[in-house]
C-alpha cells in the first residue's frame, strides 16, 4: 500500500525469468477488435510482436497497431508512440483504437503511427501482478530478480529494437511521452541506428525522482491554485481567503484525518483516509489543468460544511493507490531500473504563498526501490545527443518548463514547441502544436525553428 502518495505520484510522472538471448522477432498481423466507425482515412492494422523473450517461462507477446497515413500503402520511417507512466499502455482495446483513429485524422501527420502496449500492460501478455494488498518487498521476492529485469527499461529497449527490426521500414521517429523519454534515450544509447528523430512530449527528467523535487512540485501546485483563484473576481469573492481555507484544512487533517467515501455503482463504495498529503496529492492532480483553480477553491470552501464535495479531488488518489503502487510490477521495475542514476535536490527559488513542506513525508523513489531492486541500469543518451521536437506546456507543474528550456538551450538539434497555458502532455490539446509536428515531418522550411503555440 502507498503511505506517502505525494512522493509516489511524482515518481509516477511529469514494474519469472527472461531468455538470455532473443530469437528473431516476429510480427504477426491479425484482425483488429471491432471498433465504432470513425470518420478517418486511416487504415487500421493490428499485430502481435513476439520479441523472442519470456517471463517466467511464458513468451512475451506485445499488442501492436498501425494507423496508416494513406489507406493504400504504408510509409517508411513511421512514428512509433512510446507511452509514459511508467508502465502505461498505449490503449489498444476497442475504445482506445477508435480514439487513436480519430486522433490520426485530426492530427493530419503524413506518416504512419505505430502503437504498442509495453510488457505486462494493456493487451500485451503475459500479465504480471502483485497480489491484492501485497507490499513491495514480499511481491518482489515472490516474483524474483529475473522478472524485475524482464520488466525493466533495458527490456523495453530490446522490445523497441525488435519492433523497428520487425517493421523493416528503416529508422523511426519516436514519439515519447513523459517517462517514455527515458526509454527512448536508452534506445538512443543502445541502438542509435533505430532512431531517425524524436518527438519528446513533457519528457521526464532525473530531477523528478526525489522527495525534494516532489515537495517543490507540490508547492508550485498549491501556489498556482491560490494565485489563479485570486486572479478571478468570482473566485476571490466566493472564497475570500483560499490561503487561509487551505491552511485550515491541512492543520485539521494533520490533527485528525477524515474518511471519505463515495459510491461506485454497481461496485461497493470506496473509502479513503484523508491526511494532509492525501489532500495535497488530489490538488496536484487537479492542478494539471490550469483552468480548474476556481473549482478546487470552491470545493475546499464547500467541504467545510460537507466533506463529500471533496470526492472528485480524492478519487484519482484512490485510483493511484489501487494501481501503480500495489499491483504493477511493470511500474516498479521500470522506475527502479533508473534509481540512483542521478537526483538533483533543492528548494523553490520563490517564497511559497503557503508553506506545505511540513505536511509532506520524506519518501522518495529510492526508498521504494530498496524494496524493489533491479540490477541492470541502462545508459541514457543526453538531450545534447538527440534531435527532434520537444513539446511542453508553459504551465506544466509536473515537468516544469524551466527544466525543459534548459535542455533545449543545451541541445543544438532539439527544437522546442511551447504550448502557452498548456499543462502536462499538451500536444493533443493544441492544434497549433500538432500542425507544427505535421509540417516538421513533411520537412517544411517553416518548421525548422521552435514555436510558441496557444492551447
Amino acid at each position: 500500500m502507498i503511505e506517502r502518495p505525494i512522493a509516489w505520484l511524482i515518481v509516477l510522472l511529469a514494474l519469472g525469468s527472461a531468455s538470455p538471448a532473443a530469437a528473431d522477432a516476429a510480427l504477426t498481423w491479425r484482425a483488429c477488435p471491432e471498433i465504432e466507425p470513425a470518420v478517418s482515412a486511416a487504415t487500421l492494422r493490428c499485430a502481435t510482436l513476439r520479441p523472442g523473450h519470456a517471463i517466467a517461462g511464458q513468451p512475451v507477446r506485445l499488442a501492436v497497431a498501425r494507423l496508416q497515413a494513406r489507406p493504400d500503402r504504408i510509409s517508411d520511417h513511421p512514428v512509433i508512440f512510446v507511452p509514459g507512466g511508467p508502465g502505461a499502455p498505449a490503449g489498444l482495446d476497442a475504445a482506445g483504437l477508435a480514439d487513436w483513429q480519430r486522433f490520426q485524422q485530426y492530427a493530419g501527420w503524413p506518416r504512419d503511427i505505430v502503437l504498442f502496449d509495453p510488457r505486462s500492460t494493456g493487451q500485451s501478455l503475459p500479465r504480471v501482478a502483485c497480489n491484492e494488498g501485497e507490499r513491495l518487498a514480499p511481491c518482489r521476492r515472490r516474483l524474483g530478480a529475473a522478472t524485475a529485469r524482464a520488466l525493466s527499461v533495458s527490456a523495453a529497449v530490446r522490445d523497441l529494437h525488435a519492433l523497428v527490426e520487425a517493421l523493416g521500414q528503416g529508422p523511426a521517429v519516436f514519439w515519447a511521452q513523459s517517462f517514455g523519454a527515458f526509454v527512448v534515450r536508452a534506445l538512443a544509447a543502445a541502438y542509435p541506428g533505430d532512431i531517425e528523430s524524436l518527438i519528446l512530449e513533457s519528457p521526464a527528467m532525473h530531477e523528478q525522482g526525489g522527495a525534494a523535487f516532489s515537495a517543490r512540485v507540490t508547492q508550485r501546485a498549491v501556489d498556482a491554485v491560490i494565485t489563479r483563484c485570486n486572479a478571478r473576481l468570482a473566485c476571490r469573492l466566493g472564497v475570500p481567503s483560499i490561503r487561509t481555507t487551505l491552511a485550515a484544512w491541512l492543520a485539521t487533517l494533520g490533527r485528525a484525518p477524515i474518511e471519505a467515501a463515495w459510491a461506485t455503482i454497481p461496485y461497493p463504495s470506496q473509502r479513503l483516509s484523508v491526511a494532509p498529503d492525501t489532500l495535497l496529492t488530489g490538488l496536484l492532480f487537479a492542478s494539471y489543468a490550469p483552468d480548474t483553480a476556481p473549482a478546487i477553491a470552491g470545493r475546499l470552501r464547500q467541504a467545510l460544511g460537507d466533506t463529500a464535495v471533496l470526492a472528485p479531488l480524492l478519487r484519482p488518489v484512490a485510483a493511484l493507490g489501487k494501481t501503480s503502487a500495489s499491483h504493477a510490477p511493470a511500474y516498479w521495475s521500470m522506475r527502479c531500473s533508473l534509481a540512483g542514476l542521478r537526483t538533483v535536490a533543492g528548494r523553490s527559488k520563490s517564497a511559497p504563498i503557503l508553506d506545505i513542506t511540513a505536511y509532506l513525508g520524506p519518501a522518495d523513489s529510492s526508498e521504494a526501490c530498496r524494496d524493489w531492486p533491479v540490477a541492470n541500469k541502462p545508459v541514457l543518451a543526453s538531450f545534447h545527443a538527440v534531435s527532434g521536437r520537444l513539446v511542453y506546456g508553459k504551465q506544466d507543474i509536473v515537468t516544469p518548463p524551466d527544466l525543459i528550456e534548459t535542455a533545449i538551450v543545451e541541445s543544438p538539434a532539439l527544437y522546442g514547441v511551447a504550448v502557452a497555458g498548456g499543462g502536462h502532455l499538451p500536444l493533443r490539446d493544441s492544434p497549433c502544436a500538432l500542425a507544427d509536428i505535421a509540417d516538421w515531418l513533411n520537412d517544411e522550411v517553416s518548421a525548422r525553428a521552435g514555436k510558441l503555440c496557444s492551447r
